[in-house]
């Protein structure tokens, strides 16, 4: 009967206590920390690219808002000079 090679961690400050872990499961501990690596990672991405999308929706309210008070003074302007040149003709 062959056994697993095993590997000895130490996992304590005490050398008394090892677990002796087999190198499947060191493999699986590898693919589980990559995984959780991969999460964080796109979870990073995810609010980084939310944060610039809010920047940008900002931007464009802002720009929206000004465009909307540019085109009002331009109103109240012209209002302003048809109202002044109508007392004017009286």
């Amino acid at each position: 009967m062959i056994l697993p090679r095993a590997t000895v961690l130490f996992t304590f400050k005490n050398t008394f206590v090892r677990y002796l872990i087999l190198e499947h499961v060191l493999l699986l501990l590898q693919r589980k920390r990559h995984r959780v690596a991969l999460k964080r990672r796109r979870a990073e991405k995810r609010k980084t690219e939310a944060a610039d999308y809010a920047k940008l929706l900002a931007q464009r309210q802002k720009e929206r808002k000004e465009k909307k008070q540019e085109e009002a003074r331009r109103r109240r302007s012209a209002s302003m000079r048809e109202s002044k040149s109508s007392v004017s003709s009286k």
